[in-house]
């Protein structure tokens, strides 16, 4: 957990407030005051506390601008410009953390920001990237955790490891596979946009979500995580050490079920 400042008085402030109150338990003289000084002691430790940014936990729960990376004044990279299958995408299954998530198609808003998806459950793939084997670089992004939900779809994302497989499947049936190769987090102000969904030399798929620190104040992570895949040639098989840890697989649960708070 990172320390920001506001640690050690919210340790000293409950410190005072539980000792004043210890006092006024057996003391019969000025209890009342003692009392009353040992509620506002404990009081001012939990404003401290709450005005405290914290680390990420499956109650906090994204806002709806969710993973998005927000567009800088320059227009985001163009894809790459391949002819594409225009069969829908219908899913993602990444079967290292149990992932097998439907797909929807997102955009820009208004503002030059990626659209959010719309729910824990979903991913979202921008159409201004390039579609799944098309040669370039597909985007996706997926909730971390939700509001009043708790974990989200992309929760064990940081868990992947190199060689683990990403699939992503097309509504005719069509299997697209990726090896993934890098896994990245960056600064939420300071992302390289270009290197993060701009084109790629090669087909590729890029996953986005939620990582760092959750601001209680702006409601929003300062970090995101960025796994990068690579299309696998026809034929080949994911390598067998890029499989997570075994604790890791048993700690991933579904959207919506409880977990302790991850520090």
């Amino acid at each position: 957990m990172a320390n920001n400042g506001k640690t050690l008085p919210t340790a000293l402030l409950l410190g005072l407030g539980m000792s004043v109150l210890f006092v006024a338990a057996v003391k019969d003289r000025s209890s009342r005051i003692l009392l009353g000084l040992g509620i506002i002691f404990l009081c001012a430790a939990a404003i401290v506390a709450f005005q405290t940014p914290g680390v990420r936990r499956a109650t906090d729960g994204e806002t709806l601008q969710g993973p998005a990376l927000v567009a800088s004044t320059a227009p985001l990279p163009a894809a790459n410009p391949v002819a594409a299958d225009p069969t829908p995408i219908t899913r993602i299954v990444i079967p290292a953390i149990q992932v097998d998530a439907p797909v929807t198609v997102k955009g820009l808003d208004s503002k030059g920001v990626m659209e959010a998806p719309d729910d824990p459950v979903h991913v979202a793939w921008y159409r201004f990237s390039s579609r799944p084997g098309a040669g370039g670089n597909a985007v996706f992004a997926g909730h971390v955790d939700y509001a009043s939900v708790g974990p989200a779809v992309f929760w064990n994302l940081e868990n992947l490891n190199s060689g683990n497989l990403i699939e992503i499947r097309l509504e005719d049936g069509t299997d697209y596979r990726y090896r993934v190769t890098t896994k990245e987090t960056f600064d939420e102000v300071s992302a390289p946009l270009d290197r993060i969904v701009g084109p790629t030399p090669g087909d590729a798929v890029t996953l986005i979500t939620c990582a760092g620190n959750f601001n209680r104040a702006t409601q929003r992570y300062d970090q995101r995580l960025v796994v990068r895949g690579e299309r696998m040639a026809d034929g080949s098989s994911p390598s067998p050490a890029g499989a997570p840890n075994d604790q890791a697989s048993q700690d991933q649960q579904q959207p919506g079920n409880s977990q302790p708070d991850r520090q």
